[in-house]
């Protein structure tokens, strides 16, 4: 804009409206930022917990296909320095006097700063009755 004197300058108005588009700018800029970050912590977690249920989930099957038998518990656990809640719930039950229903209820559970992370994995295992051994 040309002033009176002739100088091509900005005036205060100008600066100003330029000056609030660039901090609205920039203010979601951040904004976009930190929902990334919180998603990619989300994610991290999801991931941890997920190979840590699995994991257990392998274990505990080749528990219960042993023969052994399977056990309800619960505990802490820390995975990349984050701390867990796990529980187990295993139950037998009889369907005839050889053959047995084992269900598995694996959770893990993540309750620090911000939203809680929570996973869970379900199984059923028949045992197969024992094979008789000739005699």
């Amino acid at each position: 804009m040309t002033s009176r004197t002739g100088n091509k300058a900005f005036t205060l108005i100008e600066v100003l409206v330029a000056s609030v588009i660039l901090f609205a700018g920039l203010g979601a800029v951040l904004k976009a930022y930190s929902t990334a970050v919180i998603a990619l912590d989300s994610a991290a977690d999801v991931l941890t917990s997920t190979a840590w249920l699995r994991d257990k989930a392998a274990v505990m099957e080749l528990q219960g296909n042993d023969g052994g038998g399977l056990m309800s518990g619960s505990g802490r656990v820390q995975l990349d320095g984050r701390d867990y809640q796990w529980e187990v719930d295993a139950r037998d039950q009889a369907i005839t006097p050889d053959l047995k229903l084992q269900s598995v209820i694996i959770r893990i559970t993540r309750s620090t700063s911000g939203t809680p992370h929570f996973l869970q994995a379900e199984w059923a295992l028949f045992q197969d009755p024992p094979t008789p051994t000739p005699k």
